[in-house]
């Protein structure tokens, strides 16, 4: 740009354009939005791209004031706003909770017309994910009205948004209206519905929806198998867990580092040693490094069962890996310490309690 001017060489709208893209790239907004400035100061009219770049940078930083002098801008060269660019304003106002101004720019562009499934997934997803399910529900029965059918994209953000709400019976009705309607359930479909039961410890329906996910021919992830594991960890129940762990390695899944995380804790959960123990060593085998998670499972059961020399080390392990101990695992060694008559040890780890509070 310098060696333009120098060569007195006017920069044209491509020019700006690419500065202004290039910047935005690379995160630094105030220069971009200079670049912005100047083009108009240059008496040279802003196009398509220029406008586009710029306001979508500002929507997903949440830049509200610069978003909509944009927009006016746009609105005065009559230069469309692009689809993501909708989607990233309508969810700048939802995460800022500026419902009202969030609902006022969706209708602006669903009542205009020429709205895609993607765009109104995107706003009901963005409204479910901050728990707003009353204005998903809204979006979604929009989506009605393009007159083209739903898809399963929509469906499946809407199952989400009441799966986070806990509204299991809607997500119920929602899954077997996809039927009703023709709409084939796909991946997510049945991921979400997983989620939404294993969230709440509803595990024969976790359960149910896995097998049903197996029998349309999808094979779970491990994400689903994950946090099915995980439920039953908190509700003690660690045998079930290493039943699904199982059901998992027999479908063709590879577990990963979280899987065998989530494992390891049911197993710590019940206070079983052997077991922590022989899953962290196999994880360890196929490759994965132990990590903060891991390690807490390993202090929690190794204080429940008085394994001092066990916990210290592992303890140390934490430390090394540069992570603070919680508040928790703190406890454990404090009140493995005070069994043990450990009075030092015990004392030096209520003063790191106390510094923290």
């Amino acid at each position: 740009m310098v060696k333009m001017e120098e060569l007195h060489c006017l920069p044209d709208t491509r020019t700006y354009n690419t500065l202004i893209a290039l910047h935005a790239q690379n995160d630094n907004i105030d220069k971009a939005f200079c670049y912005f400035t100047k083009m108009k100061e240059a008496g040279l009219v802003p196009d398509t791209v220029g406008c586009r770049t710029i306001l979508y940078a500002f929507c997903i930083r949440h830049m509200v004031s610069e978003v909509e002098a944009v927009v006016r801008d746009m609105d005065g060269l009559d230069v469309h706003v692009d689809e993501y660019s909708k989607s990233a304003a309508i969810r700048m106002y939802i995460d800022l909770g500026m419902l009202e101004k969030a609902w006022a720019w969706f209708e602006r562009f669903h009542l205009a017309g020429g709205v895609s499934c993607e765009c109104y997934a995107a706003n009901i997803d963005a409204y479910g994910e901050q728990g707003y399910w009353l204005e998903a529900e809204k979006v979604f029965k929009c989506s009605q009205e393009r007159g083209e059918g739903q898809t399963v994209l929509e469906f499946n953000v809407m199952i989400k948004a009441y799966g986070i709400a806990k509204f299991h019976d809607k997500v119920l009705k929602l899954f077997e209206r996809m039927e009703v309607q023709g709409v084939f359930h796909d991946r997510c479909t049945y991921s979400f519905v997983i989620q939404t039961f294993a969230s709440s410890g509803l595990l024969d329906e976790s359960k149910h929806f896995i097998t049903k996910m197996q029998e349309a021919g999808f094979v779970p992830n491990c994400s689903s198998f994950c946090v099915v594991i995980s439920a039953y960890g908190r509700l003690g129940r660690a045998a079930e867990a290493e039943k699904m762990f199982e059901k998992m390695v027999n479908a063709g899944v590879e577990p990963d580092v979280f899987v065998y995380g989530a494992l390891i804790n049911a197993f710590a959960e019940a206070g079983c040693v052997e077991e922590v123990v022989r899953y962290f060593q196999i994880m360890q085998n196929v490759g994965f490094a132990g990590n903060s998670v891991v390690y807490s499972s390993l202090i929690k059961v190794y204080s429940k069962r008085g394994f001092l020399k066990e916990a210290q080390e592992t303890y140390k392990r934490i430390q090394k890996l540069g992570v603070e101990p919680d508040a928790f695992l703190s406890g454990c060694m404090l009140d493995l310490y005070a069994r043990t008559d450990m009075v030092t040890e015990a004392q030096e780890v209520f003063k790191v309690l106390k510094e923290k509070q």
